[in-house]
């Protein structure tokens, strides 16, 4: 699967999910603030306070978008097992992940 690159969104919650990603890449999570996130992703403090008030609710954010990528990206072959399945959804996951290495 070739590695599909995000595009901007209106959405302030994608904006910091795909921000906070972006940080990550460099930033160790217990040094990540919100402000910083915040900043990157264009979102006012105060909104980002309102969409997810701490760092544990911004992993859930981030988890969320990871899901809804790899979700609208993985189709399963016709009749594999369930290994199989398993086995390439991991490896859309890593996909996913891999513009934020």
């Amino acid at each position: 699967m070739a590695a599909r690159k995000t595009t901007a969104t209106s959405d302030p919650t994608t904006r910091l999910a795909d921000a906070a990603l972006k940080r990550l890449a460099n930033t160790p999570w217990q040094d990540l603030t919100l402000a910083a996130v915040a900043r990157s992703a264009r979102v006012p403090l105060a909104d980002l306070q309102t969409i997810c008030g701490a760092k544990p609710a911004l992993l859930g954010l981030i988890l969320s978008r990871i899901g809804g990528l790899v979700a609208a990206r993985y189709r399963p072959e016709r009749d594999s097992e369930v290994h199989d399945r398993l086995f390439d959804v991991a490896m859309c996951v890593f996909d996913v992940l891999a513009p934020h290495r």
